[in-house]
């Protein structure tokens, strides 16, 4: 719940990754399924109390510390990929176990690649098209 938490207050954290990483996705992902009081209880608390106590600090860090913040994020997200990677999809027999080869999950990661690059690209279009919009509303909240 808490990395969830870090998720909603730390823009580009990506708890997926870390419960990935920790083996607890596809656990979480079963206890939601199944409904179970066991997971979604701790994951909501966590996910509450982790907003509750970190927002402001993350608010006051960004606000100070801008690059260094960045710089931890884009470290974070970087790192907790490669730590994924090699030990979640190259473990033995993992490839297998996705019903791939290995020809067909390198093409598919590059499919994979090309298409988050173009979404990327859309949104970016987007975000300057509303840009002004936005800043227009900004500056009439302050």
């Amino acid at each position: 719940g808490a990395l969830i938490g870090l998720g909603v207050i730390v823009p580009g954290m990506s708890p997926s990754n870390f419960l990935i990483y920790f083996g607890l996705y596809d656990k979480m992902a079963a206890g939601i399924k199944d409904l179970d009081p066991g997971v979604f209880i701790p994951l909501f608390l966590g996910l509450v109390l982790c907003v509750v106590l970190f927002a402001k600090g993350a608010n006051w860090a960004f606000a100070r510390h801008y690059s260094a913040m960045y710089h931890f994020i884009l470290g974070m997200v970087v790192g907790s990929s490669v730590a994924i990677f090699p030990t979640v999809v190259f473990a033995p027999g993992a490839i297998e176990k996705a019903g791939q080869s290995m020809p067909i999950f390198l093409a598919s990661c590059a499919v994979m690649l090309v298409l988050g690059v173009v979404a990327s690209c859309l949104f970016s279009k987007l975000e300057d098209r509303y840009s002004d919009e936005r800043e227009a509303i900004e500056a009439s909240g302050n």
